[in-house]
């Protein structure tokens, strides 16, 4: 789903109460913030959606399969999720009605 598909959704859910730019630039803050958060090493929880969080992959040893060489992969971060427990109840549920 699109940034603009989100603000699309969320504007038709306020039954257009506000303005689409006012929805736009709501939408775009909301996002910029989390983004903030996680970058500067904050967990973010959001109740009955989930936990975002930023972990750091260490340095390590890599075998390249083409060349069968040995290399130094070089540490990086990267985003973990872990959704709620009522967000998994409702994919267990919507996955046996299929």
């Amino acid at each position: 789903m699109s940034r603009k598909a989100v603000m699309d959704r969320v504007y038709e859910n306020l039954n257009r109460k506000f303005t689409r730019e006012d929805v736009r630039e709501v939408v775009i803050e909301t996002f910029s913030s989390m983004m903030e958060l996680l970058l500067e090493g904050e967990t973010l929880k959001i109740q009955e959606f989930g936990k975002f969080w930023l972990e750091l992959k260490g340095e390590r040893e890599a075998k390249n399969p083409y060349t069968k060489e040995i290399m130094t992969v070089p540490p990086r971060r990267y985003f973990r999720f872990r959704p709620s427990s009522g967000i998994k109840e409702k994919l267990r549920k919507e996955s046996l009605s299929t």
